[in-house]
């Protein structure tokens, strides 16, 4: 489920949910209680919140906007919950990485 709610000077995003791939299991998909993303009037990319990504094996992604130019991923690839990964990417290098620039 997305919620969006407008709030003063910008939008409050909320999501819960699981997607599903018959090979690859479900990753469940929600933001965290109290820290919904936050995209600014004027901006194009949540500037703070936080999302988590939970995979069935125990394995995550959490996706912490810094700003509304700059991202913060974390992945525990294992399910070990230690975070394997942690890189600070622009919001564009996200869209590029996924082939929507």
């Amino acid at each position: 489920m997305l919620t969006e709610t407008r709030v003063m000077g910008g939008e409050d995003i909320t999501l819960e949910g699981r997607l599903f791939d018959s090979e690859l299991g479900h990753i469940d998909i929600e933001t965290a209680d109290g820290e919904p993303l936050f995209i600014a009037d004027g901006d194009d990319y949540p500037g703070s919140g936080l999302l988590t990504l939970a995979g069935q094996h125990g394995e995550s992604v959490i996706v912490m906007p810094l700003s509304s130019t700059q991202v913060n991923f974390m992945v525990d690839a294992d399910g070990d919950a230690v975070a394997e990964i942690d890189k600070t990417v622009t919001w564009i290098e996200v869209e590029a990485a996924v082939g929507l620039a």
